[in-house]
C-alpha cells in the first residue's frame, strides 16, 4: 500500500440498492459506472433500473433492463468495434432463477433480448470476458440455494453459442472471478453450502484448463493474507493487483477490509479499509482508482456512497506490467533501463554508441508489454 493512496468520497448514488450487476462501458467518448438491476431497499423489491456515473455530469438514469434482476452476472466486451455490456442469469421475482442472456448497448442506451440462454440457470455467479474474445460464468446457485455449483459455461458473443467448459476445482457462489494481466482468470472467496472457500484457483482460457499451482511461481496459491469471505467485490486495477472489498467474514455484518493480490508474485497484502463497511455492492476499476459503490449493511443504515480507492500507478490497465524476478518492481514503468540487461524471457540491449538506440523484447504467450519511448 502506497502512503498516497486514500479513499475519496463522489456523488452519491440516486436510490438505495444493493446485489446488482455491475460493469464499464463507453457512451459519447466517456466510461460509465453502470449499476443494473439489483435489490431497491425502500420499495423492497427487485428492480429493473439501471444507473450510471461520470464524474463530468454526476448520476443518470438509463434505460431499464428487460425486467427486474438481482444477483445476475455482468461483463463487457466488444464486438463489431463497440462495446456490449452482457447479463447473465440472475435471480427473478418470486425467487427462481434465469438462464436469460441480454446485453446493453452503452453508446445508444438499448437492451437486447432474444439471444441462446445460458445452459445452467444460476444466481450468484460471475462473468468474466476473457482475452480470447469469450464470456466465461463460473459457479452460483440455484433458487433456493441448496445447491452450488462448480459449472464453467464460456458464451461466444459474434456467434450466439454456448459451450460447457471443465468444472471449478470447487462449487462456489456469491465469489468473484477477475481476469487478470497475465490471460489467466482467477477465482476466489464465496460460499459453497455452509462453509467459506478459503482457496483460490485459475483458469486459462488458451488451454481450457484449471491451473493447480501459481502460473509464476510454481507454488500453491497462497492464501495466507486473505480473508475468506462472501458477497464482496473484486476487480483488477491498473496497477496489475486484483482488489478485494468488504463482504461477510463470519458475520452477517459487512467487514470494511481491503486486500490486494499480486499474480506475479503470488502474495497478498493489505489496504487501507474501506470508510464505509458493505456487502452485496460492486468494485470497477476506472483510471487510477478503484470504485465501490451502494451496498447493504445489515444493522447500519444502508448505504448510496460511491467511494474510490487510489491513486495507483501505471497509465493504463496492465501497461508495464512485468513477471516479478525481472530486476523491475511489479507495477511500475520501465523507463529507466540498465546498458545491457538479461534476465528469463526478457531481453533488452541498449547500444553505448552511435545514433540509435533500440531495445529486443521477448514476450511470453498471452503477455501483453507497452513500450513507451521518449
Amino acid at each position: 500500500m502506497s502512503a498516497a493512496q486514500t479513499w475519496t468520497n463522489h456523488p452519491s448514488m440516486t436510490m438505495d440498492v444493493h446485489s446488482y450487476a455491475y460493469e464499464v462501458g463507453t457512451r459519447a467518448g466517456l466510461k460509465r459506472i453502470y449499476s443494473m438491476g439489483g435489490y431497491e431497499l425502500v420499495s423492497i423489491a427487485l428492480t429493473d433500473t439501471v444507473m450510471s456515473y461520470h464524474a463530468s455530469t454526476g448520476w443518470t438514469t438509463d434505460a431499464p433492463m428487460p425486467s427486474p434482476r438481482r444477483y445476475a452476472s455482468a461483463a463487457t466486451i466488444e464486438v463489431g468495434g463497440e462495446e456490449r455490456i452482457y447479463l447473465f442469469g440472475g435471480e427473478v421475482s418470486g425467487g427462481g432463477v434465469s438462464s436469460t442472456t441480454w446485453y446493453y448497448r452503452p453508446s445508444i442506451d438499448t437492451w437486447f433480448t432474444g439471444l441462446s440462454p445460458m445452459p445452467t440457470p444460476r444466481a450468484k455467479a460471475d462473468a468474466v470476458a476473457g482475452q480470447d474474445g469469450l464470456i466465461y460464468v463460473f459457479g452460483g446457485r440455484n433458487a433456493d440455494g441448496s445447491t452450488t455449483y462448480s459449472t464453467v459455461e464460456a458464451y461466444d458473443p459474434v456467434n450466439d453459442i454456448w459451450t460447457t467448459m471443465p468444472s471449478m476445482p470447487t462449487p462456489r457462489s456469491a465469489h468473484e472471478a477477475v481476469g487478470a494481466c497475465d490471460g489467466n482468470i482467477y477465482i476466489l472467496g464465496g460460499r459453497n453450502g455452509s462453509s467459506l472457500v478459503n482457496s483460490m484457483h485459475a483458469f486459462d482460457p488458451d488451454t481450457s484448463t484449471w491451473l493447480t499451482q501459481n502460473p509464476h511461481t510454481v507454488s500453491a496459491f497462497d492464501t495466507s493474507g486473505w480473508t475468506a469471505r462472501e458477497n464482496f467485490a473484486a476487480t483488477l486495477a491498473r496497477d496489475g493487483r486484483i482488489y478485494a472489498m468488504g463482504g461477510n467474514v463470519t458475520s452477517p455484518e459487512p467487514t470494511y477490509l481491503t486486500e490486494s493480490y499480486d499474480p506475479y508474485t503470488n502474495s497478498w497484502q493489505p489496504e487501507l479499509n474501506m470508510t464505509t463497511n458493505r456487502a452485496f455492492f460492486g468494485a470497477v476499476a476506472l483510471g487510477s482508482r478503484v470504485y465501490v459503490m451502494g451496498g447493504y449493511r445489515k444493522d447500519a443504515p444502508h448505504t448510496r456512497k460511491l467511494d474510490s480507492y487510489g491513486a495507483l500507478s501505471n497509465l493504463g490497465a496492465c501497461s508495464g506490467i512485468v513477471p516479478a524476478g525481472t530486476g523491475w518492481a511489479f507495477g511500475t514503468f520501465c523507463d529507466s533501463l540498465p546498458v545491457a540487461y538479461n534476465a528469463n524471457i526478457h531481453d533488452i540491449v541498449l547500444p553505448a554508441g552511435g545514433n540509435d538506440v533500440w531495445a529486443t523484447v521477448e514476450v511470453a504467450p498471452a503477455t501483453r508489454v507497452d513500450i513507451t519511448i521518449t
